[in-house]
């Protein structure tokens, strides 16, 4: 071969190589660009962020606690569902009472509606169930107030107003006073409060009053009275009675 030819062969060979190194690199897959200390995520892309065991602990506890709300807060929905209707004096307002307190003949003439709440667990042997009266009574607040007051005495001698919650609320247009008392009560057997007969002294007792002013639709009272745990065991139905007082269309 001649001088001429072997130089001619020994450039094509270089040429093939330096090819064949091109293609063999546009094979290989660029690496990602790393991310700089301090660098935000870019737009779109979702960042999760690792809980301690602290936040943990306290997101579990407040989702605990939602729950337990929403569960409770339908249960107290569901206790005046399918329960009793009262049409309260002329029939232009209404309550509903629980669906699980039994309706029972009114002890006073007075008395538009009567109702028996068993005693709860935890109560004396000897104490009475509880009752609810829904009636249509005149007379001032104050009145009302010094009856009610005069119906309870306090073990400590302290006075029954000193110890006596008044709350005022407006449901379905209507100014209601809640009256929470408590003490000894003196109470009149077999009739009602204006009545005649045996007075009797139970200890540990409550009432809840709701006084629905309704102004030309008359002056009406929801009345819980009874041993103290039952009383409290039912506060919650009473209150939901008193909520769902309505005018009659």
């Amino acid at each position: 071969m001649s001088l001429k030819s072997l130089s001619l062969f020994v450039l094509f060979v270089g040429c093939v190589a330096v090819g064949c190194v091109a293609l063999s690199g546009c094979d290989q897959p660029k690496a990602a660009p790393q991310k700089q200390a301090g660098e935000k995520a870019s737009p779109g892309k979702k960042v999760v962020a690792e809980m301690t065991d602290e936040e943990a602990k306290t997101a579990a506890k407040v989702t605990g606690e939602k729950a337990s709300a929403e569960s409770e807060q339908s249960k107290s929905g569901d206790a005046i569902a399918g329960g009793t209707e009262c049409m309260l004096g002329s029939g232009a307002l209404k309550v509903m009472a629980p669906k699980d307190w039994k309706s029972v003949k009114p002890s006073s003439s007075m008395t538009s509606f009567q109702f028996m709440i068993p005693k709860v667990d935890g109560e004396a042997e000897d104490v009475s169930d509880g009752k609810l009266t829904v009636m249509t009574v005149g007379g001032s607040m104050e009145a009302n107030l010094n009856r009610w007051y005069g119906q309870f005495t306090q073990p400590d001698g302290s006075t029954t107003e000193e110890k006596t919650k008044i709350e005022d609320i407006t449901v379905a247009g209507c100014d209601v006073k809640i009256v929470s008392l408590q003490g000894t009560m003196t109470e009149r057997m077999g009739g009602g409060p204006f009545a005649g007969g045996k007075m009797v002294e139970r200890e540990n007792y409550r009432k809840l009053v709701a006084v629905i002013q309704g102004g030309e639709l008359g002056q009406h009272f929801v009345t819980l009275t009874g041993p103290g745990k039952t009383v409290q065991a039912n506060a919650d139905k009473f209150r939901q009675m008193v909520n769902s007082l309505s005018k009659v269309k």
